[in-house]
């Protein structure tokens, strides 16, 4: 198993998209971030914590590219930890 210190450790500082995922290698959460090694460190100290086996993550060139991939990799796989994102709803 990686060791989750030395992933944190080699992060980028640069913002993004990352995605958790558990030892069979499926994403169980995604997020985003302005600092992506700066965030899962606040992580490190969730209750999803110990369910965190591999950490992968996206650079984007804006926030506004991470708030669009983060919505469109959520939609995709549905991970268990995010909460669901509602679908908007428009007057008449």
């Amino acid at each position: 198993m990686p060791d989750i210190k030395n992933q944190i450790k080699n992060l980028p500082a640069s913002g993004g998209v990352y995605l958790f995922k558990d030892e069979n290698g499926n994403i169980i959460y995604v997020g985003k971030a302005n600092s992506i090694k700066k965030r899962i460190q606040q992580h490190r100290r969730s209750k999803l914590a110990d369910k965190i086996h591999y950490i992968d993550y996206i650079n984007t060139d804006s926030e506004l590219d991470s708030l669009i991939l983060e919505a469109k990799l959520i939609k995709r796989y549905l991970p268990r930890y995010n909460a669901k994102q509602e679908q908007p709803t428009y007057p008449n």
